[in-house]
């Protein structure tokens, strides 16, 4: 399975290794919080994308081992003063998370985060699927940008995009950021839907005003 950890799967794991980076470790409670907020959504939406349906009653515990592994490595370098190479660190997660997918799909054994005892995912996973979250929405745009032929209008908007993407897994994207890269984007009709969604989707994380 190692060939399935394509560069949609490096990306997930960079973003959420630069939202601990950021917040530098300090709070013991990182790991919780991960889970409070509309990362984890879009974590478990790209983890069932990248592993297929059949991984969607595994995601919750997917996006767990993820966070869990994270803070605890991060920790170790605030802690114990070692240094970890971000690169190293990244792969060598990836193959644990790869390993332990690979597994589960094929014993299948019974999820131990389910709705019943989790209340709260059912709310989650009911949000996800209201809305796909603002960074899946960059990719999107990215992507039909990328069939567009070269040009000024094209790149400008794919430098938007690069820079909107960086805002949106900062712990606290600037508003007045994410405003002015969305500006930027509604100069690219090819962007309309999508920009359309992108926007909604902002309002809902509560980035922009509705």
């Amino acid at each position: 399975m190692e060939e399935k950890w394509n560069e949609k799967k490096r990306h997930i794991l960079l973003a959420a290794m630069k939202l601990f980076a950021a917040n530098g470790m300090r709070d013991e409670r990182i790991a919780e919080e991960i889970m409070d907020t509309e990362i984890s959504m879009f974590f478990m939406d790209s983890l069932v994308g990248i592993y297929g349906d059949g991984y969607a009653p595994y995601a919750p515990e997917g996006v767990l081992l993820l966070s869990s592994l994270l803070s605890t490595y991060m920790g170790l370098q605030l802690v114990e003063k070692i240094t970890l190479v971000p690169d190293e660190v990244c792969s060598h997660i990836l193959h644990i998370v790869d390993a332990v997918a690979e597994r589960v799909l094929r014993e299948k054994p019974r999820p131990l985060l389910n709705e019943s005892n989790w209340p709260r995912l059912k709310e989650v996973c009911a949000r996800n699927a209201k809305s796909a979250h603002p960074l899946l929405l960059v990719k999107r745009c990215r992507e039909r940008l990328e069939w567009l032929s070269e040009g000024e209008e094209r790149n400008e908007a794919l430098e938007s995009l690069a820079v909107l993407e960086q805002e949106l897994v900062e712990i606290r994207p600037r508003r007045v950021i994410v405003l002015g890269m969305l500006a930027n984007l509604k100069r690219s009709p090819e962007l309309a839907d999508l920009l359309a969604e992108l926007e909604a989707a902002c309002k809902q994380a509560g980035l922009v005003r509705g």
